[in-house]
């Protein structure tokens, strides 16, 4: 369990006992390699993308934000909180999918062994929001 931002010393302890690199990998571990609510992009991703500028012209649902970081980064945020849609009420994410399909040529998928077919739930999954 991931200690919470109220837990204080038990977070700090945390931090201090498992370093910043396991942090690091844990948050690695837990992000989907899709479009996200936050969405945080660095080098090479958002140079390929045409920096932050290119990028921002390429988004145009109302709620996403593009915002420049330091050392030509940027967080892309897409509304004013995560949403998890409703495709049975048509809540289908447009500004997800828009994302989805500016990111596609950075997105990453687990690669499987040539002879292991990808599951089925896990390809519908990482391909949610570009169908």
């Amino acid at each position: 369990m991931l200690p919470s931002r109220d837990s204080g010393e038990h977070g700090q302890a945390h931090l201090e006992e498992h370093g910043a690199k396991h942090e690091r990998e844990l948050a690695m571990e837990l992000t989907s390699p899709c479009p996200n609510w936050l969405n945080f992009l660095g080098h090479p991703v958002l140079d390929g993308l045409g920096g932050a500028a290119g990028l921002r012209a390429r988004l145009h649902s109302p709620d996403t934000t593009l915002q420049e970081m330091k050392e030509g980064r940027a967080v892309i945020t897409l509304g004013a909180r995560p949403d998890a849609g409703d495709i049975e009420r048509g809540r289908t994410l447009p500004a997800y999918r828009e994302l989805a399909r500016v990111l596609e040529p950075a997105l990453y998928y687990r690669q499987y062994p040539r002879n292991q077919e990808v599951p089925e739930h896990i390809r519908r999954w990482e391909r949610r929001f570009h169908e």
